[in-house]
């Protein structure tokens, strides 16, 4: 899409659909079901449900028509718009050293580590970060929550998922919705090389559906591997729902359309390499991104189609398993993901899953009507990750393992 013609569709939506009918501020607080459970699983509710989230006021209030609707606050505070016209990428303050993990399936994926992750008095804590779709850790939301997490005094890891870190990867795919493998495999290095460190996750968007997923699917092996907690944000925990509102109406020509050219281009490059992997010609013609699913994804990683990779793959449904600490931030006005489909304290069940939903803020974006010193410098989304992992990293000091 034009570079104008996308401007002029951002200011025209953003006018025009702006208002939200969502009660203010709220998160899934009060009593979950009575169900039995240890005492270490009544700490880590405990843990979780003592955070005080901060109240999100968008940028000129939340009756501004433009700058408080959703996708002002996607396009401008994700700062996608900079970026496509003037190529401006969020400047780094920090320096890391890169990794290259060899995987068991003779693949690869890079890390990014801090320069303080082997100094274990200045930064007991490691923060594992993962990206959302199609982004990479050089990204604006990497960046910032890279700085509010070394602000805090923690040491961090961000992972680029396979094929995102500008070389191709070396087999079809390379990761998807719930694709956990890596995550594993990075979790399990760090725990070896820093047995006696304590670690985090914090992603966002598909990064934070795989956090959740991988939590969900460890149990209480997560604790054993000295994971404490997480923190996510704007989290598809619904696909199904998600992809049918984000391949419709206007969030199709704003966000579906670019993502699935950037896909197409993926696949083409892949075809090459990668004979027979999937049909080419049916990648071609997709003209949504549950197409693109139905004919990439599902062909590359055996899922019967879409939905089947949907179900299987929704961290909505993992939540219920999940055992350390974790804090979900999500906006109700996300153009991404369905509002009726985000998940309830029963979904959570008696987990240790704090959802904190805000009217607004759009899809990583999040623009605060704020002057305080941390929202100018990481901006809100990245404050409130890192503040949620230092509430559960104070908490589990106090309250012991």
């Amino acid at each position: 899409m034009h570079p104008v013609l996308f401007l002029l569709a951002l200011l025209f939506v953003g006018a025009s659909f702006g208002l939200t009918k969502s009660p203010s501020h709220s998160s899934a607080r009060g009593r979950f079901p009575s169900l039995a459970m240890s005492s270490s699983s009544v700490e880590a509710r405990s843990c979780v449900t003592s955070f005080e989230s901060r109240v999100f006021v968008p940028l000129g209030g939340s009756a501004d028509p433009v700058r408080a609707s959703p996708h002002y606050q996607t396009i401008i505070g994700s700062e996608i718009l900079p970026a496509k016209l003037f190529g401006r990428v969020f400047p780094r303050t920090f320096d890391t050293t890169v990794e290259r993990i060899k995987t068991p399936d003779n693949d690869w994926f890079d890390i990014e580590k801090s320069m303080n992750i082997d100094d274990d008095a200045a930064a007991p804590s490691i923060v594992v970060v993962l990206h959302g779709l199609e982004s990479n850790t050089r990204g604006p939301l990497v960046t910032k929550m890279a700085t509010a997490f070394l602000r805090d005094g923690f040491a961090f890891v961000l992972v680029s998922f396979r094929g995102c870190g500008g070389e191709e990867n070396a087999t079809p795919g390379g990761y998807h919705l719930g694709f956990t493998d890596d995550l594993d495999l990075v979790t399990r290095i760090l725990r070896e090389r820093y047995p006696k460190r304590d670690f985090y996750i914090s992603g966002f968007s598909l990064g934070g559906n795989v956090t959740l997923k991988f939590l969900g699917e460890q149990k209480e092996a997560a604790l054993e591997r000295g994971i404490k907690g997480a923190a996510v944000t704007c989290v598809p925990f619904d696909p199904i729902a998600s992809q049918g509102k984000l391949d419709v109406g206007i969030n199709r020509i704003l966000y579906s359309e670019n993502f699935l050219s950037t896909l197409k281009k993926k696949a083409e490059r892949q075809i090459e390499r990668f004979p027979g992997a999937f049909n080419i010609e049916r990648v071609r013609r997709c003209n949504t991104i549950g197409e693109f699913d139905d004919e990439f994804i599902s062909a590359i990683y055996g899922f019967a189609g879409k939905t089947d990779y949907y179900r299987k793959c929704g961290s909505k449904w993992w939540l219920s398993s999940i055992r350390v600490p974790t804090v979900a931030i999500n906006a109700r006005d996300d153009p991404f993901i369905e509002e009726d489909s985000l998940p309830t304290r029963v979904d959570v069940a008696e987990a240790p899953v704090r959802l904190v939903y805000h009217d607004k803020g759009g899809h990583c974006g999040f623009i605060a009507n704020s002057v305080a010193e941390e929202d100018r410098v990481c901006g809100f989304l990245a404050g409130e990750l890192s503040r949620a992992l230092v509430h559960i990293r104070s908490f589990s000091s106090q309250h012991g393992p």
